[in-house]
């Protein structure tokens, strides 16, 4: 009972090492091939259990029971239901020492009768360790055992679906928003300091017109002195701004003592374009900003498609060729014939001499000479039915051997076409899995140019942003410079005015100083009439800065429509200084010489007063509006650089965001690659899987085959069998 080659084959051909699980699959497969073929074909394996000589059961742990014998009487198996027959005496089943039974109970088989010293019991079972390497069905053996080998490796390269590549977190990306400037960034209106117009120092209240001729002599038609002392009023919610007007005074009786006024001569004033050409500011002005660097084109991204498997790939149907039935090798010969022996008996011959010559011992004679051919016909016909018999015998032999041929055949072609079958779907598998991949490989280049495009793209997109921040700072440069250059040249001017005004105004104070000596007297006479005119002027000039109040505040909301206001009062102002000089030239008529010659003076100090206060006005108004330039490119840059920190905060935003992304989309490229390397691995171990179990499956088939080839091999043994065992019924 030696299994030592069958074991070397099973390792000869799995390639496992030798181990305990070998000894136990061998022992399987002797009893799967013990269970498949009939225990008529298996004598050589048949053994006898220890005997039964004290009534007691057989213990068996096998079901492949051959034969029960007692007393060398083979046992007839009954129920375990009828057994309680088998020893009742009264019981037309009891059994009997030439016909014994036996049942199947849990300690074993039990006989009946009892079984005694002189009546021994055996149980006769097939052993399946006789299914050996000496034995016919070792390949089944073998075969039954390397399908178990290659269902245990197949089971043990069974994989479990578990991905160990963790998936990146999904980045959180910042809200991109930006920080508008919502408050009003408003400039604030400079404070415009009104000039006062004060009176001319040339006429003196020393030496007034009084003086230079008694105003007793005019005291109801003397206007008095021209003053303007209006300071600049408060600015009031909606003002309403009229004249009162002024009040014509009664005539003054000046006729002579007018003293002479020698008015100084005057630089002209010059224009500041005419001071300095702003033409000579050509290369340094800025002019207006032009960013000229060209906005990056956005590029043009390729949509991402993934060409999927649309085409069916069938895998071909293999052809299955049929084995024909071909004759026999062992027996060539046709089917069998019977040829059925011929014989005439002459019985008309036998009727003839008992009939007619009443020849009896002729008849009998005759009879007998029938009777020995019948006899001979008899004999041919079992000598033609044994030859028959014979021929027939060989005949199935041939049929039997021409199936088992073609059966044979037939699974191998089965065979040879599931294998074609399983290779045409594992190059089909193998084909799609390539189109699939081929399908990634395009879409993943896609992705890779898109992003590819999208980085340059953002690249060129900040060259811009540099390129336009470098020319805005240029700019700034240049009209820095320019303004300086502007201011520089502007304070130049106005203190060339300035000092000419200073020059004027010493000169008036000289001609004053002669004009006061000759001006005493007359001024101590019209004093009375000046300090009327002075009190008119003063009314005049407070309307007058109530209105150019208003026009300040006006200013503030809208500057074109202040120094529309501004030109108003002007003229205002200069209409009733007209219409004082015609009062004044009506009243120095009526004061005659000297009358004309004082208000020749007054009229000058008046002009000088409109002057100064026109030049202080005119300052304070550039001063006012260089404030409130200066005011609003202040705002102007903070709005600016609180728009530039939105957009640079917002900027930052959206490249933390970009790297964030960039950096999980490299992240779950790697994850992909690693699920793709552990699916690879997944399929490998698969493909190996499904290996082992075709081959388990294969050498399981083969198993069955060697099984049924041993049954169909000895199909002439079981025939014998069972003829032999109906006759045994019979009798």
């Amino acid at each position: 009972m030696a299994t030592t080659n069958i074991s070397t084959e099973i390792v000869s051909i799995t390639g496992v090492s030798a181990h305990g699980a070998s000894d136990d699959f061998i022992v399987s497969a002797q009893k799967f091939v013990v269970a498949s073929v009939p225990k008529e074909l298996l004598p050589f394996a048949v053994n006898r259990s220890s005997s039964s000589n004290d009534g007691s059961a057989i213990p068996i742990e096998n079901d492949s029971i051959v034969d029960v014998q007692r007393n060398e009487y083979s046992c007839k198996q009954i129920s375990l239901s009828e057994s309680k027959w088998a020893n009742d005496t009264t019981s037309l089943k009891k059994s009997t020492a030439i016909s014994p039974v036996y049942w199947i109970k849990n300690d074993g088989v039990q006989i009946a009768p009892d079984t005694d010293g002189s009546n021994l019991g055996y149980v006769f079972y097939v052993n399946y360790a006789e299914v050996d390497d000496d034995s016919d069905l070792r390949d089944a053996v073998v075969y039954r055992a390397c399908s178990s080998e290659y269902s245990k490796l197949s089971s043990a390269e069974l994989p479990t679906v578990s991905i160990a590549a963790v998936p990146p977190d999904v980045p959180n990306l910042t809200t991109v928003t930006f920080s508008s400037t919502d408050s009003d960034l408003d400039a604030t209106a400079p404070t415009f300091t009104t000039a006062t117009v004060t009176a001319a120092g040339t006429y003196g209240t020393a030496n007034g017109f009084n003086a230079y001729y008694p105003l007793s002599d005019f005291p109801d038609t003397d206007p008095g002195v021209l003053t303007i002392s209006v300071s600049a009023p408060t600015t009031p919610s909606d003002p309403s701004i009229s004249s009162p007007g002024i009040t014509t005074t009664p005539k003054g009786d000046i006729s002579d003592d007018v003293p002479s006024y020698t008015k100084p001569s005057r630089t002209p004033q010059v224009p500041f374009n005419s001071y300095w050409t702003l033409g000579d500011f050509g290369d340094s002005d800025p002019g207006e900003l032009s960013v000229t660097s060209v906005f990056p084109s956005t590029p043009s991204l390729t949509s991402v498609v993934f060409t999927s498997v649309d085409i069916v790939l069938d895998a071909a149907a293999p052809v299955y060729s049929t084995a024909t039935i071909s004759a026999a090798s062992t027996y060539t010969g046709s089917a069998p014939t019977f040829t059925k022996p011929s014989v005439a008996p002459n019985f008309a011959q036998v009727n003839t001499h008992l009939d007619t010559n009443e020849d009896v011992e002729l008849a009998q004679v005759k009879i007998q000479e029938i009777g020995a051919q019948i006899s001979e016909y008899s004999a041919d016909i079992q000598n033609e039915q044994a030859e028959f018999n014979k021929e027939n015998v060989l005949y199935q032999s041939a049929i039997q051997e021409s199936m088992q041929e073609v059966q044979i055949a037939n699974q191998v072609n089965l065979a040879k076409a599931q294998s074609d079958l399983q290779a045409a779907i594992s190059n089909k598998d193998r084909d799609q899995q390539r189109q699939l991949q081929n399908g990634v490989n395009d879409m993943q280049a896609i992705i890779n140019d898109n992003n590819r495009k999208i980085s340059l793209y953002q690249s060129e997109v900040q060259t811009y942003q540099a390129d336009v921040s470098k020319q805005v700072q240029e700019y700034q440069q240049k009209l820095s410079r320019y303004q300086l250059e502007l201011g520089t040249v502007n304070q130049a001017w106005a203190k060339t005015e300035s000092d000419n005004i200073q020059a004027f105004q010493a000169d008036i104070q000289n001609e004053l100083n002669e004009f006061n000596k000759e001006n005493a007297r007359y001024q101590a006479n019209v004093q009375a009439e000046m300090q009327k005119q002075q009190h008119l002027a003063a009314e005049y000039q407070k309307e007058g800065d109530l209105t150019f109040q208003a026009s300040i505040q006006d200013y503030s909301q809208e500057i074109a429509l202040f120094s529309g206001e501004i030109q108003k009062y002007q003229a205002q102002v200069n209409d009733e200084v007209q219409e004082y000089s015609q009062k004044l030239a009506r009243y120095q008529l009526e004061l005659n010489t000297v009358y004309q010659a004082w208000t020749q003076e007054l009229q000058a100090a008046l002009q000088e007063s409109m002057q100064e206060i026109q030049v202080e006005n005119q300052v304070n108004i550039a001063q006012g509006q260089a404030s409130l330039q200066v005011a609003i490119d202040n705002e102007q840059r903070s709005q600016q650089r609180q728009l530039q920190n939105g957009v640079n905060d917002m900027q930052a935003i959206v490249t933390s965001n970009q790297d964030l992304i960039s950096k999980y989309q490299s992240e779950l490229q790697q994850y992909s690659g690693e699920v793709q390397a552990e699916l690879s691995e997944y399929q490998s171990k698969i493909s190996k899987q499904q290996a082992y179990s075709k081959e388990a499956d294969k050498y399981y088939q083969w198993s069955v085959n060697c099984i049924n080839m041993y049954i169909q091999n000895n199909s002439k043994m079981i025939a014998a069998t069972m003829a032999s065992r109906s006759q045994a019924a019979q009798a």
